[in-house]
């Protein structure tokens, strides 16, 4: 009965929960307990010794491990309680297991990586935490010796120890910035010099394009390199724990910027063009979707990424889609047709998702794509123009366009049946619908 626990989390994906009794934990599924309450901690970095009051929207994803502790040392259980690692770890990774990715551990300050099965893959040989993010196909930076390299999970050495410095790869443009003696540039995936090792800082890619500093001064270069919008802007270093950072000068999924000139804070879209008049005197948050909170002389300003203004969070909330929508912003004219989509009003969603894609959205892309796939109103099937704008929203990582360009492959519609190319994009589309039964089921047929 959960009323003899003084703590419930909530249900798991696998509907798996945490919960506390007398300062000890186990796991319950469907109210009984499959795995004994006599751990000290569960979940490596989760708080929940201070949650005492029972169910409190607090959720714990787990993939295929758990970690667990006693007696202060960490290991690992599988889901139904066998230890599958010994509880020797100071501290590990709780993103366990998830597309069979190698898991980090650290013993005594050195790193390595268990697989699913709590076997050694990387050993415990490394200087840092060992990311490979599922997100994409790309090496781990690890570090030996004082300095950086890249390895693969089978823990190869893909890139020499030889970098001073890296943030690793973390995005889609497969470059990772890099420096050297103090000067910063970026990499591929082999390790080859794509930008020059030439800048006093360079920042992380994102949205195609990457803060550098030159000469004190703050710009952004594409992924080739060129300069697209020059070093004008005023220089401030952060961190997000991760390594040092451009404070807010990074490109947001908006698509917009924050920068400073003669001390004040304003936005600028990738083309270098203000979207607000340098006024601000500080950002106290910034959102992946174009959210902006300022100050300016002791004043809130709720901002959104098109430089509206709002009194309040709950009124950016309430206007800001639909008038960016209406200024052409085109994830906005997506975000406007999703609920006619849904409520199969079809005609009102095409409108808005065949501006979305024109204007390049991948979600805009994605979904208009459905409707040459399906041959929804007011279109007729077309596979060639369904490929084509699955293709397009593929190519900047929409996980649901992939999955159809594998299901299109695999069935060989308005292509050549091609079991590879299939299984390649189930695997880029990470889990989206059935790809994992997809992938399963044409390894074997292969």
């Amino acid at each position: 009965m959960t009323e003899a626990y003084d703590f419930v989390g909530e249900k798991s994906n696998t509907a798996i929960q945490v919960v506390r009794h007398k300062d000890k934990y186990g796991f319950l599924k469907n109210g009984n307990v499959i795995i004994p309450i006599e751990y000290d901690e569960v979940g490596y970095n989760y708080d929940w010794q201070n949650k005492r009051n029972g169910n409190d929207n607090i959720r714990w994803d787990y993939s295929v491990l758990m970690s667990v502790s006693k007696n202060g040392k960490w290991g690992f259980i599988n889901q139904i309680g066998e230890l599958v690692t010994p509880l020797i770890y100071d501290s590990l990774d709780d993103m366990s297991g998830y597309d069979n990715t190698p898991i980090w551990v650290c013993k005594e300050g050195r790193f390595g990586c268990v697989d699913t099965l709590g076997n050694y893959r990387i050993p415990l040989i490394y200087e840092d935490e060992i990311h490979f993010y599922n997100f994409i196909s790309s090496p781990s930076r690890a570090k030996k010796n004082g300095k950086w390299g890249f390895i693969n999970k089978r823990g190869e050495v893909i890139v020499p120890f030889r970098f001073d410095s890296t943030r690793g790869f973390r995005d889609q443009a497969g470059l990772a910035q890099v420096s050297i003696n103090g000067k910063y540039g970026y990499i591929n995936h082999s390790g080859e010099e794509v930008i020059p090792l030439k800048y006093e800082f360079a920042d992380d890619f994102e949205n195609g394009l990457a803060g550098i500093v030159s000469n004190g001064k703050v710009g952004f270069i594409d992924i080739k390199g060129n300069m697209v919008i020059p070093c004008i802007y005023e220089l401030e270093y952060s961190s997000d724990g991760d390594g040092k950072k451009l404070s807010w000068n990074n490109f947001y999924y908006g698509g917009v910027a924050l920068v400073k000139q003669n001390n004040k804070w304003g936005i600028i879209n990738k083309k270098g063009e203000k979207v607000t008049d340098f006024k601000y005197d500080s950002f106290s948050s910034a959102s992946s979707g174009g959210y902006f909170n300022a100050k300016s002389n002791g004043k809130d300003i709720f901002i959104d990424k098109g430089g509206n203004e709002y009194t309040s969070i709950e009124e950016r909330s309430e206007k800001s889609d639909s008038i960016l929508a209406c200024q052409g912003y085109p994830y906005e004219q997506y975000k406007m047709g999703e609920p006619y989509y849904k409520a199969k009003d079809y005609g009102k969603a095409y409108l808005w998702f065949k501006k979305s894609a024109e204007g390049g959205d991948d979600e805009g892309q994605c979904h208009l794509g459905y409707y040459y796939y399906y041959g929804h109103e007011p279109v007729n099937k077309n596979l060639t123009e369904a490929f084509r704008l699955f293709s397009l929203a593929a190519e900047q990582g929409n996980d649901d366009a992939c999955y159809f360009l594998g299901w299109m492959y695999e069935h060989g519609q308005q292509v050549t049946t091609n079991k590879s190319k299939a299984i390649e994009w189930y695997r880029k589309s990470h889990g989206q619908r059935d790809s994992e039964e997809r992938i399963k089921e044409l390894s074997l047929s292969k």
